[in-house]
């Protein structure tokens, strides 16, 4: 099976091998291949390599995501899928394939057709699959041959050949009679046998006698048992028959060879669009299994970049699963080399490793499991140097062996490295080390590489801070729990908590202060300034988070806007041609008239009765007057509609809205902006005056209100039977979304700020599904996995946009 997948060649290849091991990419690989349908489609992703081809990424990941859309659109198995391989090629050298392996065969084919079948039509929406599938060769006349001479233990069928089957029914005659007679046997000599059955041996349908009676069935003894007292005897009388059967059974396999042989052919002069058909079904098969995966780790399509930037957002490391903190990440843009400070188990190594597991996989065409927004560049090399560093004891040995790596990545790289580097100068010297480790990341950023590293140096901290397009980055870490947060605060370098966790554990106030007193006065001063850039970070956060949901707002009603103005285009259009299709009549008829008055004219000239004429015309003319008044009445009620006048405005007033062609209640009224705040379903709206209309059949206040009180029951009837929680246990996703969508509306319309959505645990597919349905919805301004009390993993708990 050709490897689609070889982009690299000696020392590049090298660097993103030993890459893939240390960033676990192997995992990441493995979850790939549960997904897959078939072996060969496994032995694809064991040889796959990160291209470089910005194109090719590009390619691979919007096939990803068209694979992600249609398994969630549509029911499709490769189930049939089978290794062909070896059969195609035993029959290029004229051999014989058996009828399990030409069933074989067979099942790929059907599969083939089966896929063929989903997509008779050319769908936009998946180009890239649909080319793929488009490919395929037809190859039903080769199928239909296969199905009707195999069935699907892969025998030869009776219907084969007529030979066949005639063949077979005296096989089946011979094996009767030879049994009647066996069975007689059996019943008549029934004190001789050892067991009362007939066996076979040596391919003859043989009894057994006790020895010491053989001599009373005469007969050929044809086997004897292991301990001597069972011989077994095919009787005289049905040595012919047995005969005339092994003949008529060597017939029957002479004929079945005949039959796979010329089957055999027809694959041979098949190989071609058979090996293409299995070739096209295993690509599909794996872009189907990275779809799969997307789905499975609730991953999304990145954005590329030519400028090697890396901004991930909401991030999740793959392999941690839903309980990982999800982290944002830069690099690239303001800077390019980015130094992370903090404790250890403060999720400094995830997140380094994590950077360089979405930059391998984004490269293998695998969606990230991130937020919207998230973009990569694309890397030529990606070298990480990252090993256990959280013993508190470094021997010169990891010293070694850590600068071993370092000085090989200092000799092959370049500006389109990604460097990723764990305790960067750990295990010497702290004032030797820091040193190194700064001169270490001068070099690569001089170099224009990307490069981020951890370390818990102070003074790498200060050349951060002091180096143009070098970032400080910190782990949050909690000074109440004493735990880290796992969030990644960038612009903020970490701070020492020792002092505080000694302070929460018990030390005394007096040791404390006085170990402080050892400090130097910059040292104090620096991280007095830490802990008041953290505190800004996290104000500054929060502010973010806030424009974000804001920002979400807005497109909704942007969003809601534009429909409405696409609805109220469409009623204009609709408007239009009725009255063109009114005009058109009203023309039609007057002709019609026209013509039999033509006729009648014609007549009266016939007789010269001027009389009976100056009649008829005087008819004719009183008919298109009152056709033209009709239509210019018609024309004017339309005219004679006018807005409302500012005097006539009243708060909780029903009115027209004209540029939205919707009815809308009057909730303020702004006489200088000559304008009015209506309320449009869910939305508020400003609306000129110039665009209010009185609604039609509400001129009198009495009808407005029995209206008004119409829709106030209406609401009160939902509030009252709607619940707070919807449960979609057991339904496929597609269909629970829908039933989602139609519970937030009733939701939103009668005001409910939260609900909760019961979907289970089971396998995680069904909350997946739903939560990135959730991601960005307009009625949706967060969402949470439920509490233990609200339900766990099995509910999700949302809350509204009201």
């Amino acid at each position: 099976m050709a490897v689609r997948l070889e982009c690299y060649q000696g020392g590049i290849n090298v660097a993103f091998k030993k890459s893939e091991k240390t960033l676990e990419l192997n995992k990441v690989i493995d979850m790939l291949k549960e997904e897959t349908m078939s072996d060969m489609t496994k032995e694809i992703c064991e040889t796959l390599k990160p291209s470089t081809n910005y194109s090719e990424v590009s390619t691979w990941l919007k096939e990803t995501t068209e694979a992600r859309n249609l398994l969630a659109e549509k029911e499709l198995f490769l189930r049939g899928l089978k290794d062909i391989r070896k059969q195609l090629q035993f029959a290029t050298k004229d051999g014989v394939l058996q009828g399990n392996e030409l069933f074989d065969i067979k099942s790929v084919i059907s599969t083939s057709e089966r896929v063929k079948k989903l997509f008779d039509e050319y769908d936009e929406n998946y180009p890239i699959i649909f080319d793929l599938i488009n490919k395929l060769p037809n190859l039903t006349r080769l199928r239909k041959e296969l199905e009707s001479k195999i069935d699907e233990d892969g025998e030869v069928k009776d219907s084969a050949s007529s030979n066949l089957k005639n063949i077979r029914m005296r096989v089946k005659n011979l094996r009767s009679q030879v049994k009647s007679s066996l069975n007689k046997t059996l019943n008549s000599s029934e004190k001789y046998l050892q067991e009362k059955l007939v066996t076979m041996r040596n391919d003859r349908y043989v009894l057994p006698i006790k020895a010491e009676y053989q001599n009373m069935i005469p007969g050929i003894i044809h086997d004897q048992s292991a301990s001597g007292m069972t011989v077994y005897i095919e009787p005289r009388d049905v040595v012919e028959k047995n005969n005339q059967l092994n003949q008529a059974k060597r017939e029957e396999y002479k004929e079945i060879q005949k039959i796979l042989k010329e089957l055999s052919e027809q694959i041979k002069e098949h190989y071609d669009p058979l090996q293409n058909t299995l070739q096209i079904l295993v690509e599909l098969d794996f872009i189907l299994s990275k779809g799969a995966l997307s789905r499975k780790l609730n991953a999304r399509e990145p954005e590329l970049n030519y400028e090697k930037r890396i901004n991930i957002f909401k991030a999740r490391h793959p392999l941690l699963g839903e309980e990982a903190v999800p982290i944002d990440v830069k690099l690239g843009d303001d800077f390019n080399t980015l130094v992370i400070t903090g404790p250890n188990t403060g999720g400094k190594t995830v997140t380094l490793k994590m950077v360089g597991l979405f930059t391998l996989m984004t490269q293998l065409g695998l969606h990230l499991p991130a937020g919207r927004g998230t973009e990569m560049g694309i890397f030529e090399k990606v070298f990480a140097d990252i090993g256990d560093e959280q013993d508190i004891e470094q021997s010169l040995s990891t010293f070694s062996s850590h600068m071993s790596n370092i000085v090989e990545i200092v000799n092959n790289v370049d500006e389109k490295s990604l460097i990723l580097l764990d305790e960067l100068g750990a295990g010497t010297d702290p004032t030797e080390g820091s040193a190194l480790a700064m001169s270490l990341l001068e070099y690569f950023h001089n170099k224009g590489c990307r490069s981020i590293a951890t370390t818990h140096y102070t003074q790498l901290k200060n050349f951060a801070h002091a180096r143009d397009g070098v970032e400080n980055a910190s782990v949050e870490f909690d000074d109440i729990t004493l735990k880290p947060t796992y969030k990644l605060l960038i612009g903020v370098p970490g701070k020492s908590n020792a002092f505080v966790i000694s302070s929460r554990l018990g030390l005394s106030d007096d040791i404390i202060s006085n170990a402080k007193s050892f400090l130097a006065d910059e040292e104090i001063e620096v991280e007095d300034l830490i802990s008041s850039l953290t505190e800004k970070e996290k104000s500054t956060q929060l502010l973010k988070d806030e424009l974000e949901r804001e920002k979400a707002k807005v497109e909704r009603m942007k969003s809601e806007l534009e429909k409405a103005k696409q609805d109220m285009e469409n009623k204009r259009d609709e408007v239009l041609n009725k009255a063109r299709e009114q005009a058109e009549d009203i023309i039609t008829d007057a002709r019609r008239d026209v013509e039999e008055t033509l006729k009648e004219a014609r007549k009266l000239a016939e007789k010269n009765s001027q009389k009976e004429m100056a009649e008829v015309s005087g008819n004719v003319r009183k008919r298109l007057s009152e056709k033209q008044e009709h239509l210019q009445e018609s024309m004017k009620s339309d005219e004679n509609k006018e807005p409302l006048s500012p005097a006539e405005l009243r708060q909780g007033m029903d009115v027209y809205v004209s540029n939205l062609d919707k009815e809308g209640i009057i909730q303020k009224i702004n006489k200088d902006k000559k304008e009015a705040e209506v309320q449009v379903g869910i939305m508020k709206v400003s609306v000129a005056f110039s665009n209010l209309y009185l609604v039609e059949d509400k001129e009198n206040s009495n009808g407005s209100e029995i209206e008004k009180h119409k829709r106030k029951s209406v609401l009160t009837d939902k509030k009252a039977n709607i619940s707070t929680e919807l449960d979609i246990r057991g339904e496929r996703v597609d269909d629970a979304i829908a039933k989602v969508d139609k519970f937030l509306d009733d939701a939103i319309v009668t005001n409910l700020t939260q609900i909760r959505i019961i979907h289970g645990k089971g396998t995680g597919n069904l909350r997946k599904g739903i939560q990135f349905h959730l991601e960005g919805h307009p009625h949706v301004n967060e969402y949470r996995i439920g509490s233990r009390n609200e339900g766990g993993e099995g509910v999700t708990v949302v809350k509204l946009n009201l």
